[in-house]
């Protein structure tokens, strides 16, 4: 014996029916991020950093733990100088420029998390430095991670999860559904 089902097109659902339609159709899908990715590593390289292969780390579910870090290629000479040029460093640091490289690395919440905490960024001395130096030293660290580096973090994490929003947005769902074939059951699943 078989049973008839009756199939609808999404504009001939009722409301409420299209509203779990809509639902469903979201639950169901896979967020694209390759684009974000992209955008990330541009803005990271234009503000100066080199992004370790398989540096970007994310993490934008809206849970405890989440948001965005990344690991650069160290810091030195050449690429210091220009650092420090770029974000207005230079006057205050020049004198450590041959004397120290910067780099990163995760830190020990990187396990679970991938927020800007996770990342440690230090230096290393090239040359003996002086207390003075060492000093310096410390506080260009601090810099880079109070004025460019959290920033950086917070402002592409706001990033994606602007592209999951508009991802998830009923207008891109709604696109979606008139692009593709979807028919759905009188109460909006998906046939």
């Amino acid at each position: 014996m078989s049973k008839k089902i009756k199939i609808y097109e999404f504009k001939e659902l009722s409301d409420g029916a299209r509203e779990k339609a809509l639902d469903f159709v979201r639950d169901g899908r896979e967020v694209d991020l390759d684009y974000f990715e992209e955008g990330c590593l541009e803005d990271i390289n234009e503000l100066g950093f080199e992004l370790k292969t398989n540096g970007l780390r994310y993490s934008l579910n809206n849970c405890q733990g989440d948001g965005l870090s990344f690991l650069f290629e160290p810091l030195r000479e050449d690429s210091l100088n220009k650092f420090l040029l770029k974000h207005k460093l230079k006057t205050k640091y020049k004198s450590l420029v041959n004397k120290v490289e910067l780099y990163s690395e995760l830190g020990q919440l990187s396990n679970h998390y991938s927020h800007y905490n996770t990342v440690n960024i230090d230096y290393n001395s090239l040359e003996n430095l002086t207390d003075k130096e060492d000093i310096l030293a410390n506080n260009l660290i601090m810099d880079i991670k109070q004025q460019i580096y959290y920033k950086i973090c917070k402002d592409l994490e706001k990033k994606g999860y602007d592209c999951i929003t508009d991802q998830n947005s009923d207008e891109a769902i709604l696109s979606e559904i008139n692009n593709g074939e979807s028919m759905f059951l009188e109460d909006g699943r998906i046939y």
